[in-house]
């Protein structure tokens, strides 16, 4: 999925799980591994449901960016330059950062 495929500037929205080093993210953790999104315990493939919600999920925030030349998108870039590629992790339970921390869950509301 790509909003604006020919833009230089993307928002990569990463479904398939990512590790966090060397950010401001890492303060406590000197590594975040978030697992992929994962809503009926097989993580190593999307359902018809997981796929239907990452199209949501990525309509609503290509909605928001839809006025500014950025490519909200679910495809790896070729290459991540940390000046034009904000790359977003979506998956996990938002476990590694502690216990009452408010977290957005499936269906909207914190």
């Amino acid at each position: 999925l790509a909003s604006r495929p020919t833009s230089a500037k993307k928002i990569w929205l990463d479904f398939d799980g990512c590790v966090i080093t060397n950010t401001a993210w890492n303060y406590q953790l000197p590594t975040i591994t978030i697992p992929p999104y994962d809503m009926d315990g097989t993580s190593t493939s999307f359902s018809n449901a997981e796929l239907s919600d990452i199209v949501s999920i990525w309509r609503a925030v290509s909605e928001d960016y839809a006025p500014f030349d950025v490519d909200v998108t679910t495809i790896p870039p070729v290459k991540v330059n940390a000046a034009f590629v904000t790359r977003v992790c979506i998956g996990g339970d938002g476990a590694w950062y502690g216990p009452g921390v408010r977290r957005a869950r499936k269906g909207g509301g914190l």
